[in-house]
């Protein structure tokens, strides 16, 4: 008997090791294919920028239907507030939701902010850039072109949060 359940336990892990490892292969293939690749931004005028020159944009989409991701909001004013020079950085989430109502007490915070966000109630955006679900891949820093630089959510990794702020602080150059 002890013997099944040690052959148990080796098996789950061994299947959780190989699924990880799985993810982190199609996490490096994702940013692999992105990087440099120019980020279509459905609803953002090409005059955007011809007003308020940014060096770097930080987009995310964030679907509104996910409790977790909502409960993440909060975390993007801790970061917002690292970014040293805002006037060259321009926020935008889009944001998908069967129920908006719900959500404007979570979107005071990020509005307060100076963050631009986008009702995508088509999902255009995550169309147009062939996105997964995932919470963590549907967060980029793009340079002046729209082309993506970093890719991932900067406020569920410190280290990726970081060097988010040292790539749009000026402390690194573009990739």
């Amino acid at each position: 008997m002890n013997k099944l359940w040690l052959l148990l336990l080796i098996l789950i892990f061994i299947s959780c090791n190989s699924v990880q490892k799985e993810r982190e292969e199609f996490v490096n293939d994702e940013l692999k294919s992105r990087i440099n690749k120019k980020l279509e931004l459905p609803f953002i005028s090409d005059n955007l920028d011809s007003h308020k020159p940014h060096k770097h944009k930080i987009v995310s989409y964030i679907n509104g239907d996910c409790p977790s991701c909502i409960e993440h909001l909060s975390l993007w004013e801790d970061f917002v507030d690292k970014i040293n020079c805002k006037d060259s950085v321009l926020i935008i989430i889009y944001l998908y939701s069967s129920n908006y109502e719900y959500l404007d007490k979570n979107l005071k915070t990020l509005t307060n902010l100076g963050t631009l966000i986008i009702e995508d109630k088509e999902r255009l955006f995550p169309k147009k850039n062939k996105l997964s679900d995932s919470e963590i891949l549907n967060t980029f820093v793009t340079d002046k072109e729209n082309k993506v630089q970093l890719m991932g959510n900067p406020v569920l990794s410190k280290q990726l949060g970081q060097l988010y702020l040292k790539l749009v602080n000026g402390e690194i150059a573009n990739y």
